[in-house]
């Protein structure tokens, strides 16, 4: 529930969890969710899960667990959604080969990247591309929120990171109105169609998974945006 970083689009509300589970709480929730639910998909978040040590601690547990029990056949895959920008401190687990997926949330260049999420928040991050890139490979996923402020720059983004550090797997998502917070970086239909278009000159180096996710329900159009984009 606490953030080292203030992006403007961020969809968490500004609340602090008053009666929080302890650690002896996480293992037996997780020796149940693992042993007897096995739900296909087990997502770590924050806010930013690498402010506190103890949440690293949880999710490391829940690794355990998870692997203790699904030892001779792995249901649950289990993953993580981090800012990176402090992950340095935590590279021993982060290179836990048990882990399914890391995602990183990168938004642009480092001008656009650093006008979302606050001053020196590229830098921060890409301190840590090379080794995670290196010893995660397939597993890593860089996270882009599509807005108003990024669109025409986010295939640029997929480009360089490819080629600087062969980073192959992209799912990108919409920026979402809320009426609690200021709506400064609206995505349009425009706005999603010039990203989808610039796919189109795209050169990347390695084989590249672009994921786009698209919800007609919750988009800010409905039916008309889906026919706009060509959806």
């Amino acid at each position: 529930d606490t953030c080292n970083l203030a992006c403007k689009h961020c969809y968490l509300e500004d609340q602090r969890e008053t009666n929080p589970l302890n650690f002896e709480e996480w293992k037996s929730t997780f020796y149940s969710l693992f042993g007897n639910l096995q739900p296909q998909v087990v997502a770590f978040a924050g806010k930013e899960i690498f402010t506190k040590r103890d949440s690293v601690q949880v999710f490391s547990e829940a690794l355990a667990i998870r692997d203790e029990l699904q030892k001779d056949e792995r249901g649950t895959d289990i993953g993580i959604i981090t800012n990176g920008t402090l992950v340095h401190s935590y590279r021993q687990v982060l290179e836990n080969p048990s882990i399914d997926w890391v995602d990183i949330s990168i938004d642009g260049p480092r001008e656009i990247h650093d006008e979302i999420r606050g001053r020196n928040a590229y830098s921060k991050l890409e301190r840590n591309l090379g080794w995670l890139s290196e010893s995660l490979q397939d597993r890593l996923w860089i996270i882009p929120t599509i807005c108003n402020v990024n669109a025409n720059s986010l295939a640029t983004v997929i480009e360089e990171l490819n080629s600087q550090y062969r980073i192959r797997n992209f799912s990108l998502g919409m920026y979402r109105n809320r009426p609690t917070v200021p709506d400064n970086v609206s995505v349009s239909a425009h706005d999603v169609k010039t990203f989808l278009e610039s796919l189109e000159e795209i050169n990347v180096s390695t084989p590249t998974n672009v994921v786009f996710g698209y919800d007609t329900y919750t988009s800010p159009k409905g039916d008309e945006f889906s026919h706009y984009i060509g959806v």
